[in-house]
């Protein structure tokens, strides 16, 4: 995404996809450098598990056999360091978003100064409407009125519709200077890859995607060439397995 300024990052994708992590890797990968803390806060998962996908993230390990308590002597010893680690690093703050406003957000924010802060789940921001296009388009405004106030660069996660647009308001993409869709056909999850789509980009051209390795259980992330159109791999599988059925049935 070319290094963090005061700017509004929206990664988004469908449901389970890795919208979480990846804001979680971005940020691990920037922390070192960053002089003051991080807030992060979260709307889709609980203040405990996002902690314990921090701790995988940082300690480099699969997520999945540390919540299944499976983690091998190796990955033991990373975490009795991750008190070390995390030491060495500024302040990482997890606060619950539920419930809360943008407003209540900034308030936060400002009590603890932090030099980035992230929401997971922007479009589950209640801004006090009955109406879900109503409180994301307003979150939205909100968060981007916040970064330009305060010069404090924010990663927003949401989800994406049928359209691969923004889910409930396009606002969203209006406001950020940066947009990422993530997205995976059945053949790069078989193959352990994640596609990134950079919809928008300030000052440099959109459109361009990026195959990357995705790998949680060997803790691979590269990126990863592919020969075969975009369009290609995107076919629904679904269809085609219907069809290839139909034509073997006659």
């Amino acid at each position: 995404i070319g290094g963090i300024q005061d700017e509004m990052i929206i990664l988004m994708g469908k449901t389970g996809v890795g919208k979480t992590f990846l804001s979680l890797f971005i940020t691990n990968n920037i922390w070192g450098q960053l002089d003051g803390p991080i807030v992060y806060v979260t709307n889709e998962i609980g203040e405990k598990k996002l902690k314990k996908r921090l701790d995988s993230v940082v300690c480099e390990f699969s997520y999945s056999r540390y919540r299944k308590g499976l983690l091998n002597k190796k990955e033991e010893s990373k975490l009795k360091e991750l008190s070390k680690i995390y030491k060495n690093k500024s302040d990482f703050y997890v606060i619950s978003g539920a419930g809360k406003s943008s407003s209540d957000i900034e308030y936060e924010l400002l009590s603890l100064e932090p030099k980035l802060f992230i929401v997971d789940g922007l479009y589950l921001t209640y801004e006090g409407f009955n109406d879900s296009f109503k409180n994301t388009m307003t979150a939205s405004r909100n968060y981007q009125r916040i970064i330009s106030k305060y010069g404090i660069p924010g990663i927003f996660t949401t989800q994406m519709n049928a359209d691969n647009e923004a889910k409930y308001a396009r606002a969203i993409e209006e406001d950020a200077d940066i947009v990422v869709r993530m997205f995976q056909s059945p053949n790069l999850a078989t193959d352990k890859v994640m596609g990134l789509e950079f919809v928008k980009v300030r000052e440099e051209r959109a459109g361009d995607k990026v195959y990357m390795n995705w790998n949680f259980d060997d803790w691979i992330f590269s990126e990863k060439s592919y020969d075969v159109a975009e369009e290609e791999m995107e076919v629904s599988f679904t269809k085609t397995l219907k069809l290839k059925r139909g034509k073997y049935e006659k």
